[in-house]
């Protein structure tokens, strides 16, 4: 069985290092939206590598390969949830999708969701932006 430790460990070099981030930078993450009165707020780093090949009568007919990556954060103010994301994983996707939820703290209201004209994707919504207009908050409510 792995110690706590040993699990930041393996964090550490698979989903921080790589992409110039340490235990620092989600502390302050997480203090940048702790500015506002939040009851609870955390960070999710995902990295995901899928391969897959097809065989017919022992050749190769097809193959697949797919990365899944992203960083974000959620934020709970009383009975409601922000959700931000980004596709990317890094220092700058990281702040922003914290004071992307942080702006939204005060905005987060009786609706559903705050949208600036994006689709909503996974219940989940980027922080930066990137290809697409605008950006979107995901409130939900318990």
């Amino acid at each position: 069985m792995s110690t706590s430790a040993q699990r930041l460990a393996i964090a550490q070099s698979l989903l921080l290092s790589p992409y110039g981030l340490d235990t620092g930078h989600l502390h302050s993450a997480l203090s940048d939206m702790f500015v506002h009165d939040l009851a609870y707020a955390d960070i999710y780093l995902q990295y995901t590598r899928a391969e897959s090949w097809a065989l017919e009568e022992g050749q190769v007919k097809s193959g697949q390969f797919s990365i899944d990556q992203g960083v974000g954060v959620r934020a709970v103010v009383g009975d409601k949830t922000a959700f931000a994301y980004s596709d990317e994983i890094g220092i700058s996707q990281l702040r922003q999708a914290a004071q992307t939820t942080r702006a939204h703290h005060g905005d987060i209201g009786p609706r559903d969701t705050q949208d600036t004209g994006r689709t909503p994707r996974c219940g989940r919504h980027r922080a930066d932006g990137a290809g697409r207009p605008g950006k979107r908050i995901h409130t939900t409510h318990h």
